[in-house]
């Protein structure tokens, strides 16, 4: 084992005991979260909790690290020169922190969810990336992160406050971008002859009456085409050898 691999192992469980720490400077935290990014990843013991917690309750750090990550709508050609290797190793740690961002904005440090909270980080965030040219990148990724918000005291599976900003006319992205990350966060998964896949379209489909009964019908149509995704793929298991390519 090296140096290195020994390095990476400290490093992290240091940060780890810095974040658990009531006494840490919160700024000093977020720069030695972000400049240790790297080792901060699914293969390690540790998270950015800091910095996934700036990006949930702070939509200008959100609105920065999208337009570190894409390029502006606004930009003209001449704004296409190659960002220099400073530049892209802050887009490549910003890139990293959004892909594995998993704190729901209005999610609060006991648990809790706040709705008004929600709403004034969405709007604000909106606001900003409209502003910078990136409205719709920006919601692809805030769709990403709300597959992690939490369910509606009511029993409905999804907050409804969420649901809401799921369902306005003017956020197809983010719907996209919510379907498409609750199909990533399946993961792994192993052969059973479209038996799964038959299962999770069951189960989406029953999310998408829920949402139906709400009145929440431009939301339930995205997950009832998410649906239908496992529907097709479990007839294409089902006749699939499981040996085969």
């Amino acid at each position: 084992r090296g140096v290195k691999e020994l390095d990476n192992y400290h490093t992290v469980e240091l940060i780890k005991h810095l974040q658990e720490s009531k006494t840490t400077d919160k700024d000093a935290l977020f720069r030695i979260e972000w400049n240790f990014l790297p080792w901060l990843d699914r293969f390690s013991s540790g998270s950015p909790v800091t910095l996934e917690k700036r990006l949930a309750s702070d939509p200008a750090f959100f609105a920065e690290a999208v337009g570190l990550v894409f390029r502006s709508k606004n930009a003209s050609k001449d704004d296409c020169e190659e960002p220099d290797e400073p530049k892209k190793h802050l887009a490549t740690n910003a890139y990293k922190l959004l892909t594995g961002w998993k704190r729901c904005p209005g999610r609060q440090d006991d648990g809790s969810f706040n709705a008004e909270v929600f709403n004034a980080w969405l709007n604000e965030a909106r606001r900003l990336t409209e502003e910078s040219g990136h409205a719709e990148v920006a919601q692809i990724q805030i769709g990403h992160v709300l597959t992690y918000a939490p369910p509606d005291p009511d029993g409905l599976w999804i907050h409804n406050v969420v649901a809401e900003a799921l369902n306005f006319r003017d956020t197809g992205e983010m719907r996209s971008g919510f379907t498409t990350q609750l199909f990533n966060n399946r993961g792994v998964h192993g052969f059973t002859h479209g038996q799964e896949e038959q299962k999770l379209a069951s189960e989406n489909r029953e999310k998408a009456e829920a949402l139906d009964i709400k009145g929440y019908t431009r939301f339930a149509t995205a997950m009832r085409e998410f649906a239908e995704q496992y529907e097709r793929q479990a007839e294409r298991e089902a006749k699939r050898d499981q040996f085969e390519d």
